[in-house]
């Protein structure tokens, strides 16, 4: 029996959207089905679907409200809502590309009963689908604290589209919520990642392709100081997280502490010393680690002075 598949975009923007829907279209396997949650866009994005209404089995859905500018995990969660009963579910973008045969592959694995998330090779492009970075592979099976580990050591990268989760981890524990959805993927994969790993889906012409653009929250730098909010209450989830389920963090107290701290985004001295400092008051990581995080400011800040 075929595994049942939803792609879900939660759309604002037009400038990509028709090369999304396309790669969809093109799909060597048609075992899928679209949603599209239109966040109250300002755009006629209802057009741009319409074109692909007979290639696509879709549902199309405009939201009255935007929810997405201020809650957009809250906007994901809405749109999973608008999925009927399909087994498996994909929370895609509107400008990223699906490479043809990805939902084949999907159609054609195998998946322990165990395994609650799934996982596409991944490549990064620009504006004009020009491929940018080829990421690393990921092994064929992947535990959650492994996965946090070469992530935050940059051995791999990891964005939310590539990703498959399983309907019944997602109707249970949904996504983790954080501001801007800022870490909301990585800790998401973490706890889907807890009964039976990661599994990766490999092929030829089976990559998710992520597009760079200012457009992305990752590209927006008013956003830095609200990010670093984030990041600290991010590191807070993976400490207790790591607690909670009795797993051993797999990095030194020292590599932590070096990774929160190049995980804030610094906009200068003043900055640097103030996010410190609120990093140092907030910060939950370890027993004995908060003066150890200003002691690392400190030597960044001289380091930035002397530049």
């Amino acid at each position: 029996m075929q595994k049942t598949l939803a792609i879900v975009i939660p759309a604002y923007k037009p400038d990509y959207l028709e090369k999304t829907l396309t790669s969809l279209a093109n799909q060597s396997s048609k075992g899928y089905t679209l949603y599209i949650g239109d966040d109250a866009s300002p755009y006629d994005l209802k057009s741009i679907v319409s074109r692909y209404s007979d290639r696509i089995h879709l549902t199309y859905h405009r939201f009255e409200h935007n929810l997405g500018a201020t809650d957009l995990v809250a906007h994901w969660n809405r749109c999973i809502r608008l999925c009927q009963d399909e087994e498996w579910i994909c929370l895609f973008s509107d400008d990223d590309i699906m490479q043809k045969n990805c939902v084949a592959v999907f159609q054609e694995s195998s998946v322990d009963d165990c395994v609650d998330v799934l996982h596409f090779q991944l490549e990064i492009i620009d504006g004009q689908d020009k491929t940018i970075q080829q990421c690393p592979p990921f092994p064929d099976n992947l535990t959650a604290e492994v996965f946090f580990d070469r992530l935050f050591r940059r051995q791999l990268v990891a964005r939310m589209p590539e990703f498959i989760f399983r309907r019944r981890f997602l109707a249970e524990h949904g996504f983790v919520p954080f501001d801007l959805a800022w870490r909301s993927d990585t800790a998401t994969v973490m706890s889907a990642a807890l009964s039976g790993g990661i599994q990766t889906l490999s092929g030829p012409e089976a990559k998710v392709c992520w597009r760079a653009s200012d457009s992305n929250i990752s590209g927006i730098m008013a956003l830095k100081q609200r990010k670093n909010v984030i990041n600290i209450e991010f590191f807070n989830w993976v400490h207790d997280f790591f607690e909670r389920n009795g797993i051993k963090c797999p990095m030194s107290r020292f590599y932590l502490l070096k990774t929160i701290v190049f995980a804030l985004e610094w906009y200068g001295a003043n900055g640097l010393i103030s996010d410190g400092i609120m990093a140092a008051k907030k910060l939950n990581n370890a027993k004995g680690i908060q003066p150890l995080v200003m002691l690392f400011v400190l030597y960044r800040l001289i380091y930035r002075l002397l530049e």
